[in-house]
């Protein structure tokens, strides 16, 4: 009982937290003062503050981005003559040094396809990401640091240019269509990301078989403070997750 009390008090003392007592303080001024019209517009805002930031409904929106990839076991396919991994995993930090980030999961999936002898052959694709001065470096380049420092051999590393996923698919047919002897291909990117990279890959004539890393639907937790609270992660999840609906709506 007492460390549920002391979650709670945690999450209510964050910023998401504060924000959203606010928002309660404020709705029940509206409706003490019976002003209707702020009363009403208070109470759809502190709705879909709440819906927004709740980490455990944003696992559900996860976990149906990623249904059709839950029971892929990467490292028991293959083998492939290639794999991509798509760029967004690793970035640069403020001492210049390349560092794995939230989806660090797909440039580590990739180095374990390597040593697991599931592919000789990894391409690491990316956007252009600012440096500690401003410097233009290569996500692709930050994940081929990675891996040379995880042993992968630099012959048997490739880079692809591409600042979103539909330019990383046309970098891939480019490079397919200079190697027609590579035949079994993977593509390495986040559960909840594969959507829309396998949608891409088809309109690109693409057969691309998906691995996928960084699973972001884990189990609900049905603690009151998770269930009710918003929390900084229901809104990163749901915000990745709204991303993929909108890129379905607009065909991307």
């Amino acid at each position: 009982m007492i460390t549920a009390v002391e979650k709670t008090l945690t999450y209510l003392a964050m910023p998401c937290g504060l924000m959203w007592l606010g928002l309660i303080a404020l709705t029940l001024l509206a409706w003490r003062r019976r002003q209707r019209a702020l009363l009403v517009s208070l109470s759809v805002l502190l709705a879909i503050y709440t819906l927004a930031g709740n980490n455990e409904l944003s696992k559900l929106l996860m976990r149906w981005l990623e249904r059709d990839y839950a029971r892929i076991r990467p490292l028991e396919q293959g083998p492939y003559d290639a794999v991509f991994v798509l760029g967004g995993g690793v970035g640069i930090a403020i001492n210049g040094d390349a560092q794995l980030e939230s989806a660090g999961d797909r440039a580590a999936l990739g180095a374990r396809l390597y040593h697991t002898g599931r592919t000789q052959r990894l391409a690491a694709s990316g956007m252009t990401v600012a440096g500690p001065r401003n410097e233009s470096r290569d996500s692709a380049e930050a994940t081929t640091t990675i891996w040379r420092e995880w042993a992968v051999p630099e012959e048997h590393m490739l880079q692809l240019r591409g600042t979103n996923t539909r330019e990383e698919m046309a970098a891939i047919r480019w490079l397919l269509d200079e190697h027609p002897e590579w035949k079994r291909l993977g593509l390495v990117t986040s559960a909840w990301h594969l959507p829309r990279a396998m949608r891409l890959a088809k309109k690109q004539g693409l057969a691309l078989e998906p691995l996928p890393a960084n699973f972001r639907g884990t189990a609900v937790d049905w603690s009151p403070w998770l269930l009710i609270i918003p929390n900084a992660d229901g809104f990163l999840n749901g915000q990745l997750a709204c991303k993929e609906f909108l890129a379905r709506m607009v065909g991307q």
